[in-house]
């Protein structure tokens, strides 16, 4: 194909591109054309002269339009009414018995039941689903307690009622005379149990002042906070201690009550994250041994001695 062939078919592309993108405004020229045509066809003798109209002829046409235009559009008036009528409907239909409430779903609990999350909110159907579904009093009685970090409540149409949870997860528990206080990963207290719960047992942590949903307030805070950070590495590692306990910058874990991991904090936080304590563990497993001490050195190593 040659240059001259190309840049033809590129013009007439072109022209069609443009001719697209102007079209509304070629209606609207053409219907101002027309009916200015129209009156000087009124205003002309029999003898109609053939020339096109005139400006103003076009002028006048063009001020006919937007008159016409702007009696067909609804006034403020009536379309604010049409709104407050169709809201009012929408209200009314939604109050009827199509939205009352037949089901509560419970989504994103673990540690409770469903059956427990609807109980401890309060929550009860054949209420209506959009004006007495009491989704904030749901959302105050859930986040009441401490295991509950957020609540939220939505609604599903025709007739569900959603509660979604988050809860705070328990990982160990704080030996304080013969109680045992369950807590998160922040230190914040769960709950207080006289039976031993199946988590980390955390000993030697002096407790000054403690409250339900509150973090524990000790003594000795520097090997709590020691025993958290640990706890939450052994959390995130795949890892559990059935005691954990924390003296000055030394730590004691024990997997069994006669297998025992030592050595300094900074170097088991290191251990557990770097997973080399669950790979020693795991071949020492493997081998049928469940009893001895696991050192952990600072260079990165572990020793082991079949002796607690």
């Amino acid at each position: 194909m040659d240059e001259k062939q190309i840049n033809k078919d590129n013009s007439e592309t072109s022209a069609g591109m443009d001719f697209g993108l102007d079209d509304e405004f070629v209606s609207i020229d053409r219907a101002i054309d027309e009916l200015a045509a129209e009156m000087v066809d009124v205003d002309s003798s029999e003898e109609a002269s053939e020339e096109p109209p005139s400006e103003l002829d076009r002028q006048i046409a063009a001020n006919i339009l937007k008159r016409q235009k702007k009696r067909s559009r609804p006034s403020p008036f009536k379309v604010a009414c049409g709104i407050i009528i169709l809201t009012v409907a929408m209200l009314i239909f939604m109050s009827t018995g199509v939205f009352t409430i037949d089901s509560i779903q419970v989504d994103g609990n673990d540690y409770f039941t469903d059956e427990e999350i609807i109980n401890m909110a309060h929550a009860t159907t054949g209420k209506n689903l959009f004006y007495h579904s009491g989704s904030r009093e749901i959302v105050e009685y859930l986040e009441g307690s401490p295991y509950i970090e957020k609540a939220k409540v939505s609604k599903r149409i025709p007739g569900t009622l959603v509660i979604r949870v988050k809860e705070r997860e328990q990982i160990a528990a704080v030996v304080y005379n013969k109680e045992y206080l369950v807590v998160d990963s922040q230190g914040l207290l769960l709950r207080r149990s006289k039976t031993k719960p199946k988590v980390t047992i955390v000993t030697g942590i002096k407790i000054r002042k403690m409250e339900l949903g509150e973090k524990l307030e000790v003594t000795n805070s520097k090997e709590w906070k020691s025993a958290l950070r640990i706890l939450n590495a052994m959390n995130d590692g795949d890892l559990y201690f059935k005691k954990l306990k924390v003296s000055d910058d030394t730590a004691r874990g024990y997997v069994y009550d006669s297998m025992v991991c030592k050595g300094r904090v900074e170097t088991m936080i290191e251990s557990i994250e770097k997973e080399r304590l669950q790979k020693v563990l795991k071949a020492l497993f493997k081998k049928g041994i469940k009893r001895g001490t696991v050192t952990l050195t600072e260079s990165g190593y572990a020793s082991f001695e079949p002796k607690v």
